[in-house]
């Protein structure tokens, strides 16, 4: 279960097992009875986007955020800023996420296609000529992402790189980030606040995310979702939800009609 070999201990470290280990050091955190399984499933992808943009980017009421990538962490990551009240959104995505781009648009960030096009040109189109505060990388551009950054951020502006991508740094225009005093920096999960920061917002409406279609599926469809996924066929929202029950209920429902 991510990091965790499932040799360890009794291998029961969650990922959909029916029951979970928790060891000493675990943190386990209550969540509202009124709060909607949907929206609970946002949880954990919440809390890192809000890890990784607040905390972690600086985002904060009138700033300016750009995401590259419109999947879980990316859309999560425009509700994040939005919680917070920055000023402007900005998501960028590959042609085949036009779909995804809605998604974000509909959370109030503006939509962007990424075409082959420059990309700091394309931030610079987007956010009106204006630098941006926050640039997060959630797919792992590398590279292209630490070059833009050098391009587009204000003094003071961050890179947080949350995807782990192959693409080289191969010229990296330190004079420009100097000047700058910019600052780029990796992230990995999510502390224990915004855990708990996530479940509040989640709870009194305020990340918008319940706008987000979910996706629900049974434990017999996981396998084929995870392979459609990881090759780009997945399902146009990327909150997919496993719902055990599903089977049951329409197998019940099934022995009903006959």
């Amino acid at each position: 279960m991510g990091l965790v070999s499932a040799d360890d201990g009794a291998g029961l470290h969650g990922g959909n097992a029916e029951y979970m280990q928790l060891s000493v050091n675990s943190l386990v955190y209550r969540l509202p009875a009124d709060l909607d399984a949907d929206l609970a499933a946002w949880t954990l992808p919440f809390a890192n986007a809000l890890d990784w943009t607040v905390d972690a980017g600086g985002a904060e009421e009138g700033s300016t955020v750009v995401v590259i990538g419109p999947g879980y962490h990316g859309i999560a990551a425009v509700a994040a800023a939005r919680a917070v009240g920055t000023a402007c959104k900005v998501v960028i995505g590959v042609p085949e996420s036009v779909g995804r781009l809605e998604i974000a648009e509909s959370l109030g960030a503006v939509p962007v296609i990424n075409n082959n096009h420059s990309l700091p040109e394309l931030i610079l189109r987007a956010t009106g000529g204006e630098e941006a505060d926050t640039l997060l990388d959630t797919v792992g551009l590398g590279g292209e992402a630490v070059a833009a950054a050098a391009r587009v951020l204000h003094r003071r502006g961050r890179l947080v790189i949350g995807g782990l991508g192959s693409t080289p740094v191969c010229e990296l225009d330190l004079k420009s980030l100097v000047r700058g005093a910019n600052t780029i920096v990796g992230v990995r999960g999510r502390s224990p606040d915004a855990v708990a920061r996530s479940i509040e917002l989640l709870a009194d409406g305020r990340s918008g995310l319940e706008i987000v279609p979910s996706v629900d599926i049974d434990l017999d469809q996981v396998d084929d979702m995870l392979g459609r996924m990881v090759t780009g066929q997945g399902p146009v929202s990327p909150h997919v939800v496993i719902r055990p029950q599903l089977r049951r209920s329409t197998d019940q429902k099934r022995g009903t009609l006959s």
